[in-house]
C-alpha cells in the first residue's frame, strides 16, 4: 500500500491582501477628510461668527468633550467585563454591571 504525498500548503490569497489594502486606504481617506474639514472649519467659523462668538463656542464645546474623556477608563473596563460575563452566559451579571456603570457615568 502506498501512502499519498503530504498536502502542500496553499499560498496566501491575494483577495484578502487586496481587501486589507482597500480597507486601510479607506480609513486613511476618512481620516484625511476629517482633518481637512476640521482645519477648514476654523477660518470659516471665525469669519462667520467673529472671534468672540467662536471662542465662546469652543469653550461650550470643550466642556462636554472633557466630560466624555473623564470616565478614567471605566467604560473600557466595564465593556471588557461585560463581554466576559456574556461569554460565560452570565447575562444577569452583565446587565447589572451595565446599569451600575451607566448610573456612575450619568
Amino acid at each position: 500500500m502506498t501512502s499519498a504525498p503530504p498536502p502542500t500548503p496553499l499560498p496566501p490569497s491575494r483577495g484578502v491582501a487586496k481587501r486589507v489594502l482597500v480597507a486601510l486606504g479607506t480609513i486613511a481617506i476618512g481620516q484625511g477628510l476629517t482633518s481637512g474639514i476640521t482645519l477648514a472649519s476654523v477660518p470659516v467659523l471665525l469669519a462667520a461668527w467673529g472671534e468672540r462668538t467662536y471662542g465662546e463656542w469652543l469653550i461650550l464645546f470643550a466642556i462636554p468633550a472633557y466630560l466624555l474623556l473623564s470616565d478614567l477608563g471605566i467604560s473600557s473596563v466595564a465593556g471588557t467585563e461585560m463581554t466576559m460575563f456574556v461569554a460565560r452566559h452570565e447575562h444577569d451579571r452583565a446587565n447589572r454591571l451595565f446599569n451600575a456603570v451607566f448610573a456612575v457615568l450619568l
